[in-house]
């Protein structure tokens, strides 16, 4: 979709994992793209899941209904007392967690890298 709506030169692809990777080659690329002054790569990560704690079932629920958007309503003393039952943690989470830092299965990675591939033949080769 994106090819439709926009010229070439207006787009640019980049391996995330380069982005993020050792070397700062991807990231002044980037900059360099979009004709902002270079700059060091941020070294602080944001919003990592592993940092947040999980919802419970029933705080699931209350987030994919728009009602969560009530909670500052809630006074300080009764969502202390609510907070056991809206988040949690355990093993099971942790293990999570721990299998989204594992290689992908090589059947996926395969139809990843023939997708990306395709998207190189289009856009041109990466920064």
């Amino acid at each position: 979709p994106y090819l439709e709506r926009f010229a070439r030169e207006r787009l640019l692809l980049v391996d995330f994992a380069s982005l993020i990777g050792p070397s700062e080659r991807s990231w002044h690329g980037v900059l360099e793209f979009l004709n902002l002054t270079p700059m060091p790569r941020p070294a602080e990560a944001h919003n990592v899941t592993a940092d947040k704690r999980r919802f419970s079932p029933l705080m699931r629920r209350a987030y994919d209904l728009g009602l969560a958007r009530f909670e500052k309503r809630i006074p300080g003393g009764v969502r202390k007392l609510l907070r056991p039952l809206a988040f949690r943690s355990g093993a099971g989470y942790d293990a999570l967690l721990k299998s989204a830092k594992a290689p992908l299965p090589v059947p996926l990675q395969t139809r990843l890298d023939e997708h990306f591939e395709d998207l190189v033949r289009q856009l041109g080769p990466l920064r």
